[in-house]
């Protein structure tokens, strides 16, 4: 997971170097990653993903993070960081 995660952003941040901020999106559109459950319950992929969209400074919206429901329902008592 956090290869593919590691890729679509080095692909967005080739796609962006050339383009202006007001054509990100037109000419991007925005992608969606679905979170496995086992990344989901990796202690340190929360900070994995902060600091990898922390140094990299994608615009808002680019990337969009999804979790089944399965897995949203199996950790509703797990405490967030």
């Amino acid at each position: 997971m956090r290869w593919v995660i590691s890729s679509l952003v080095n692909f967005c941040i080739a796609a962006l170097a050339p383009l202006r901020a007001a054509v990100v999106r037109r000419r991007l559109g925005s992608y969606s990653v679905t979170i496995s459950e086992a990344s989901i319950n990796d202690k340190s992929f929360p900070d994995f993903l902060r600091n990898l969209l922390t140094r990299y400074q994608l615009p808002r919206g680019l990337l969009c993070f999804e979790i089944t429901e399965t897995t949203a329902i199996s950790n509703l008592t797990r405490p967030r960081s």
